[in-house]
């Protein structure tokens, strides 16, 4: 197995970093017990990284993120999956 790649260095904090999202297997709807909006969620499996490494994540997690230049993309991966969902809707 290859070796997992590092995550990508977003700030100043050795801290702010993060890895890229590569495959969105599922998300759900989480309610909040303290009279907050319901959020969606996604699972969500990351570049280099086995099935083990999948984490729950909130929507603005992996929905945008700022390129090089400091420039806010949508991410292509949960575009699609969005596309995908509404037409099973």
């Amino acid at each position: 197995m290859p070796p997992v790649p590092d995550p990508i260095k977003i700030g100043e904090d050795d801290d702010d970093v993060e890895c890229v999202v590569d495959r969105i297997l599922d998300d759900k709807t989480v309610r909040s017990s303290r009279g907050k909006p319901p959020e969606r969620h996604w699972l969500v499996g990351f570049q280099g990284y086995s099935d083990e490494h999948n984490e729950w994540l909130p929507e603005y997690c992996i929905n945008t993120y700022t390129d090089e230049n400091g420039e806010l993309v949508v991410n292509e991966t949960w575009k699609k999956y969005e596309e995908k969902r509404e037409k099973r809707l």
